[in-house]
C-alpha cells in the first residue's frame, strides 16, 4: 500500500520548520500585534480629538 501510494505519487515532500523558521514566525507575529495596537492607538486618540472639537489638518 504504502509502495502504491508512493508510485501514483500520494506522497509529497515536507518541510519541517527550523529554529530559525519559528523565530521569523514569532517576529512577524509580535510585529502584526504591534501594528494593530498602533492602529487602534490611533484611532482612539482621533476620537477623543474630536469629541473635544480638535480638528486635523493633513498635511500642515
Amino acid at each position: 500500500m504504502i509502495a502504491q501510494c508512493f508510485a501514483y505519487g500520494g506522497y509529497h515532500a515536507i518541510h519541517i520548520p527550523t529554529n530559525r523558521d519559528d523565530d521569523v514566525k514569532a517576529y512577524l507575529r509580535v510585529r502584526d500585534d504591534y501594528k494593530c495596537d498602533l492602529k487602534k492607538t490611533k484611532q482612539r486618540i482621533s476620537a477623543f480629538c474630536l469629541s473635544q472639537e480638535f480638528h486635523y489638518i493633513k498635511g500642515k
